[in-house]
């Protein structure tokens, strides 16, 4: 078993006040034995722990992104990931009503971990346990400024 990980952060707890009813997005490639349902499942039961509400469908709710892309790479026995968690908020144009704004195209970032990795093909359990700890994070910093 090998592991290389690096992580960035970007947003602010702040950021986050006052913002309820999140969607749960998630898209899942190139893991054989993970699945979208799996990620989606683990995300939606820690924010309903938390006492989170969750959107069965978007119509532009706060939406809580999770992105995990893998690569194999037979030779190596190994995987190449980007394991990615973001919240965006869509209501921001609506707040804010600027022409200009990203925020009119994709919604507006507000908090965001990253990580680009290498680990072992028979690991793959790894990759799926960032993307929960991601999400451990974004409570922590949500909670920190709702608490419940």
């Amino acid at each position: 078993m090998f592991v290389f990980v690096s992580v960035i952060a970007f947003g602010t707890d702040s950021r986050l006040k006052g913002l309820d009813n999140f969607f749960v997005d998630v898209g899942v490639s190139g893991v054989d034995d993970l699945s979208k349902s799996q990620v989606k499942t683990d995300a939606e039961v820690k924010l309903r722990v938390a006492g989170i509400n969750i959107a069965e469908m978007f119509e532009e709710e706060n939406t809580l992104i999770i992105k995990i892309i893998a690569l194999n790479i037979p030779e190596y026995k190994a995987y190449v990931f980007s394991v990615t968690v973001e919240m965006q908020e869509w209501g921001y144009w609506k707040k804010y009503n600027t022409e200009d704004s990203i925020a009119n195209k994709n919604g507006n970032v507000l908090w965001g971990r990253e990580t680009v990795g290498m680990v072992a093909e028979n690991n793959s359990r790894f990759i799926r346990d960032i993307a929960k700890d991601f999400v451990d994070e974004f409570l922590n910093d949500y909670l920190s400024v709702n608490p419940k």
